[in-house]
């Protein structure tokens, strides 16, 4: 059927066209399918479901520094307040921190113990202290370590190590607890610092100095103990000598914090 007008002077040629309708018998048939091949099937089925059998290592770090591990346990060690005597104007209490830890880093541990107002003098003198960060040192505290116990310890002490720097190889399983077998055994490089290390009688301790604010001494050596744990690993490692003990120092407590049961 063809119709033709026009519009505004516009031809327009309208056509409609039928289609014969199709029978479907006529439509080719579609092929069998071709049978399955099972040999192929199972090795697509076994490589869809493989688990790499050492998953776990992937996700360990291959150097990790003491600290950050610790930091990680206790959530961070920003979350510990600052005491009272780290809180005066001048410097900021991680900078005063840094500046007791520098004093007892540099001082001569005989020298300080006898006149600990002299010995801060040579360190400002000699620049391992600036003045700001002296008048940051609470000098009492420094004087109430070295009359205490542990302080008498580390002056008769037959050698002392102060920030004895290390970078050893250990057992995966040593920092991650949840590992085992042939994934705990993996290596992995730690490296740290230990503040302060002595030997008596043969045997190494390792004392790690804190000025966070802590109200018990328990609370504190959750935080720290791991972190200490991993310190004596590594130095018995790198001296090759038993560690025979680690401990904290409170400069807030004015006390040592040793691990449960070893008070």
């Amino acid at each position: 059927m063809t119709t033709s007008f026009c519009a505004h002077y516009t031809p327009w040629d309208i056509r409609v066209v039928y289609s014969e309708p199709q029978i479907l018998s006529d439509l080719p048939k579609a092929e069998a399918p071709a049978p399955v091949d099972e040999a192929l099937k199972a090795r697509i089925e076994r490589d869809i479901s493989f688990v790499y059998p050492y998953a776990a290592q992937t996700k360990l770090a291959t150097k990790v520094a003491a600290s950050a591990l610790a930091a990680e346990q206790a959530e961070t060690e920003a979350t510990l307040s600052r005491p009272a005597f780290l809180s005066a104007k001048g410097l900021t209490p991680a900078e005063r921190g840094t500046a007791l830890h520098n004093f007892m880093q540099f001082a001569d541990f005989s020298a300080a113990s006898k006149g600990p107002e002299a010995e801060l003098k040579r360190l400002i003198e000699q620049s391992y202290l600036t003045e700001a960060q002296a008048t940051a040192v609470d000098l009492t505290r420094v004087e109430k370590f070295f009359t205490g116990p542990l302080g008498q310890r580390v002056l008769h002490a037959d050698r002392v190590y102060k920030e004895q720097r290390f970078i050893v190889s250990i057992p995966a399983g040593l920092t991650d607890k949840t590992l085992s077998g042939e994934d705990a055994a993996q290596p992995m490089i730690l490296q740290g610092a230990v503040d302060c290390m002595f030997e008596e009688n043969g045997s190494l301790y390792i004392l790690d100095f804190k000025t966070d604010r802590c109200y018990n001494k328990q609370e504190l050596w959750e935080r720290y103990g791991p972190q200490l744990t991993l310190y004596k690993e590594a130095m018995t490692r790198v001296m090759n000598n038993e560690v025979k003990d680690i401990v904290l120092y409170s400069f807030y407590m004015n006390a040592p914090v040793y691990a449960p049961g070893k008070e």
